[in-house]
């Protein structure tokens, strides 16, 4: 009978940086009147640019009633359509709520990516 060789289980954990690779979206769900946000890493492609997400490692929501001038917002256009500086207006709101959902959940965010496998950094720059 022949000897197997050993292989050894594969140890090498992805890097990621959080300040460039790990981000968040919010939006506006319009079915259900909802702030919703997801938190992602995004994915490289063979000439390492960034393509699209990895993967999302966490999502949750908001009420309207947390964010009272999306709340006027929503209320205004319920006779109608969002007029384009409404969405302006919205998606300013968004960019700033993903900057601070970013923010304030780095340590909890931090610690969930290195559960899930990966070494955190703080810049790839």
């Amino acid at each position: 009978m022949s000897e197997r060789a050993v292989s050894l289980p594969a140890q090498t954990r992805e890097v990621v940086s959080y300040e460039d690779d790990v981000f968040a979206w919010a939006y506006l769900d319009q079915q259900d009147a909802l702030i919703r946000y997801e938190a992602y890493v995004v994915g490289y492609d063979h000439r390492g640019e960034p393509a699209t997400l990895e993967f999302v490692f966490e999502e949750g929501a908001f009420t309207l009633d947390d964010f009272p001038m999306v709340r006027e917002i929503w209320l205004e256009a319920q006779c109608g359509s969002l007029s384009p500086e409404d969405w302006q207006t919205l998606h300013h709101i968004f960019e700033e709520h993903e900057r601070e959902l970013k923010r304030i959940n780095r340590l909890r965010w931090t610690h969930r990516l290195r559960a899930l496998g990966y070494d955190v950094i703080g810049s790839a720059r």
